[in-house]
């Protein structure tokens, strides 16, 4: 089974079902991988890595201004409150803050990143899908 994208709501939640653990196919020796690019970068993400492909308009973005740049604010979703980060140089703290943009696209990150579960990434746009051997 490969991972399937499915909408869902007015505001076009995108869910990433990835195969259950434990089921042994021919294709779990394959990897997905989820191409996305965030200001001409491009970005690849093991599906297992990510729970959600979330789309939403940036009004529902609560900003926080006392914090790293990189940490551009919450989101709510489902009763909760999910960090929004972006892509930058943690080290130096650069970062290349959202532009103006009416919609904002975002990968939730899964339990297999750890501390980071939960946690969106913005990207521009999502490229699409690859199987990995």
């Amino acid at each position: 089974m490969t991972p399937v994208i499915e909408a869902n709501s007015e505001y076009t939640d995108l869910l990433l079902d990835v195969m259950p653990q434990g089921e042994t196919t021919q294709a779990s020796i394959r990897t997905q991988v989820i191409i996305a690019e965030y200001q001409g970068t491009q970005l690849a993400f093991p599906s297992q890595w990510v729970d959600e492909v979330l789309f939403f308009p940036r009004q529902q973005l609560y900003q926080l201004p006392f914090y790293p740049p990189q940490l551009l604010g919450l989101i709510p979703h489902h009763g909760q409150l999910i960090p929004l980060v972006e892509y930058g140089d943690v080290a130096t703290k650069q970062t290349n803050r959202i532009k103006a943009q009416e919609n904002i696209r975002a990968l939730r990150l899964s339990a297999h990143m750890g501390e980071m579960k939960g946690v969106a990434i913005i990207v521009d746009k999502i490229i699409g899908t690859m199987g990995t051997e």
